[in-house]
């Protein structure tokens, strides 16, 4: 079985998504891993934001849903709970999602 990491969930729930409401919305990575000083340097200057959520779904009738993967016993940074407050306070929906099955669950009751 293969290790269980933040990145296979995101990966397996990409390809559920586009397999099965692709025509509903867009599934948006937001890479946010840079390790490149040089390349880290240049996002924040063009606006990469500290503790920005991992996914943005933007749905069809104009909701925009924002998704943080975590594994089971992940926690939040200090950061992306500064984020979700914000994104919060905007409007927007938030959510920590911690396997497929509630990631297919998320998408089923906001669809």
């Amino acid at each position: 079985m293969r290790k269980q990491t933040e990145d296979y969930l995101q990966n397996q729930a990409w390809i559920w998504f586009l397999k099965s409401y692709n025509d509903k919305g867009m599934f948006v990575s937001i890479p946010n891993d840079e390790r490149d000083p040089v390349a880290s340097k240049r996002k924040r200057l063009t606006g990469r934001m500290k503790g920005a959520a991992d996914v943005v779904l933007i749905l069809d009738n104009g909701r925009v849903v924002w998704v943080e993967f975590k594994l089971p016993t992940g926690r939040q940074s200090d950061a992306q709970l500064l984020f979700e407050r914000r994104v919060q306070s905007l409007g927007h929906q938030y959510h920590v999602v911690r396997s497929l099955e509630q990631f297919q669950n998320l998408i089923k009751s906001i669809l």
